[in-house]
Order: C-alpha cells, then structure tokens, then sequence
C-alpha cells in the first residue's frame, strides 16, 4: 500500500467516523506495512537527520538511507513514537525496512 493510499484511507476514516478513529485506523495500516516490510522487504541502516514534533507528544523523524545497489540516498519522514521527549536525535542510526522496488516505501523499525 502506497503512502497516498494510505493518507486517503486515513482522510476516509476521518470524516467517515471522526477525526480520532481515522487517525488510529491510519496508525493500523502503517504498522501493517511495516509488518509486510519486515517479511517481503529489505532491511538497512538509516540516520536521523531531522526531528520534530507534529502535535503534542507525536514525533516525526527525517532520516536517510541508501538503498541496496544504488548510488543515491533517498531522505523520508515518518512517525517515530508519542512521548514528552523526541525518540532520537540527529545523527541517531536507526534500522528501517524498505521496499526494494519502491524504495520510497520504507518504514522505520
């Protein structure tokens, strides 16, 4: 499942049944895909190259990575966590999982 189809699913859920339901039923997914990543993808070391917060105790991470045989890093953002204090921290190496035919479908672990 594509990011698009994913925030699509999530806009569903949110103004199908409220704003809270559709954000956890999109939270659902992306850990779906991430389970999916983890058998059918492939696993690489990325480095964390921006935080920030996306609302009160929501995390966001920017991290890089260079997939398996190419010559270019790819930098992605994902959720990262809720807590009072970021998860990471610039230059953090994290393990993230990626789609090797899409390898802008990728999710940290």
């Amino acid at each position: 499942m594509t990011d698009s189809e994913l925030v699509s699913w999530g806009i569903y859920g949110a103004l199908g049944v409220g704003s809270a339901v559709g954000f956890l039923f999109y939270r659902h997914l992306r850990g779906e895909e991430l389970n999916l990543l983890k058998t059918a993808g492939l696993e690489a070391t990325a480095t964390i190259t921006e935080i920030g917060q996306e609302s009160e105790g929501e995390w966001i991470a920017t991290y890089r990575f260079l997939p398996k045989g190419s010559a270019t890093e790819i930098q992605l953002s994902d959720f990262c966590g809720q807590s009072s204090a970021a998860p990471y921290k610039v230059g953090d190496k994290v393990r993230i999982f990626y789609d090797p035919k899409s390898p802008n479908v990728a999710r940290i672990a």
